[in-house]
């Protein structure tokens, strides 16, 4: 649980310039966290260790690499899994992607 009171985020990796940050969690606290924006969803559970990606509404437009950072400070994040490629499956139009790692 090193980082259990930590600020959490998930990030698209973009093949210049500085990763997009799309959902983070803002507190330092060891609660269970729950953050949405638009269609992201992330879920810190510190007790467990334990921090739950969820995209809706998946989009061609998705495709890409994404990463989930710890954010020790501004200048400071810690990318705590490999990252995810996400890619598209031909006769999918839209769905959802659910990911669970360990913190």
């Amino acid at each position: 649980m090193k980082y259990a009171s930590s600020p959490k985020a998930w990030q698209r990796v973009r093949s210049q310039g500085l990763p997009e940050t799309l959902v983070r969690t803002e507190t330092k606290n060891i609660e269970v966290k729950r953050v949405q924006a638009g269609r992201y969803l992330l879920e810190d559970v510190p007790e467990d260790a334990i921090m739950k990606v969820t995209v809706t509404g998946l989009q061609r437009q998705d495709e890409g690499l994404y990463q989930c950072v710890v954010n020790i400070s501004p200048q400071d994040l810690i990318i705590l899994y490999t990252r995810i490629r996400l890619v598209h499956c031909s006769g999918e139009q839209q769905g959802t992607l659910s990911w669970e790692g360990a913190c």
